[in-house]
């Protein structure tokens, strides 16, 4: 990251990932390969879970299913299933990595993560990756009741 990225903890010797996952229409599978520190909090910042080496894998990857409130289908075996309250999601994830080997760590979750629906889990599409170096993206709240106004509109 750079100046032009204002992050409410911004650093250039770290690699982090950050996603936004809806599931409003149904559940989302997300699989990890490789070790990450992570959380996912819904929309109004409350706590979901732990990822990676804190969550249920442990660092050891595999695959999470992030469910709704008012799902009522079935909820296949072979996954860590995740329950929600709500259906908007922000997920930080943390590449575990030595500075000398970000590159190699950036590729590889480039190479081996995915995040789909459920309901596309036999032919899951490709995942685009957008670098927000060098792009103004603005992560910092206000500190005074502005910050609830969205909720209150």
């Amino acid at each position: 990251m750079n100046a032009r990225s204002l992050w409410l903890t911004p650093q250039t010797t770290t690699p982090y990932v950050t996603m936004e996952i809806d599931v409003k229409d149904g559940p989302v599978v997300f699989e990890l390969s490789q070790p990450v520190i992570g959380l996912i909090d819904d929309a109004y910042f409350k706590y979901v879970a732990d990822i990676g080496l804190g969550g249920q894998d442990r660092g050891k990857g595999g695959k999470y299913l992030l469910v709704g409130p008012d799902y009522k289908g079935n909820i296949p075996e072979g996954y860590f299933v995740l329950k929600t309250n709500s259906y908007r999601h922000w997920m930080l994830l943390r590449l575990v990595a030595k500075p000398s080997e970000n590159d190699a760590a950036i590729a590889t979750f480039k190479d081996s993560y995915k995040m789909y629906p459920l309901s596309q889990a036999n032919n899951p599409g490709a995942n685009e990756f957008v670098n927000l170096s060098n792009k103004q993206y603005h992560t910092i709240h206000a500190t005074d009741a502005t910050c609830v106004e969205v909720f209150t509109d």
